[in-house]
């Protein structure tokens, strides 16, 4: 390593005053681990869903520590394919959102791979995506009264 001395010319630094390691390794603080999911895992591993007719195939995240490296999908993918999601289940079992150890629920959200099997998308009902019907019309009105009340 070499130091510039006043008259601007390079000399070597006394071994005393090296640094043990490159300041490229000791100065650059460590990045925080990103929040968000790894990339995905091989096209071989993708989740496949089914909205009755409908069907798509979403890649797979693989597992982090955050996921207790369990694999997952993130619900954001399946509303972008079935827009009106309400949940999803696998076989009689409804899937829930992935937590922490803690069990806190992880954001994004996301479900955990369901290796080999296809996810039931379960969508909102019509009914609360419609408006209500029409109430019945009101009766017609009541015709006025043709005598004049009596003077007393």
């Amino acid at each position: 390593m070499l130091a510039l001395n006043l008259s601007g010319l390079p000399h070597p630094l006394p071994k005393s005053l090296l640094p043990l390691t490159p300041p490229s390794l000791t100065s650059s603080p460590v990045a925080p681990k990103s929040s968000f999911p790894a990339a995905p895992l091989s096209r071989a591993e993708c989740q496949t869903f089914n909205s009755g007719s409908d069907t798509c195939t979403l890649r797979v995240f693989p597992g982090t520590a955050l996921t207790q490296d369990r694999a997952f999908v993130l619900w954001g993918d399946i509303q972008a394919s079935f827009p009106n999601a309400a949940r999803l289940q696998c076989g009689q079992r409804a899937l829930e959102f992935m937590n922490d150890a803690e069990g806190n629920r992880l954001k994004p959200w996301r479900i955990e791979y369901q290796a080999g099997a296809t996810i039931q998308v379960i969508m909102h009902r019509a009914s609360s995506l419609y408006a209500p019907p029409a109430l019945p019309p009101p009766p017609p009105p009541r015709p006025p009264l043709t005598s004049p009340l009596p003077r007393r």
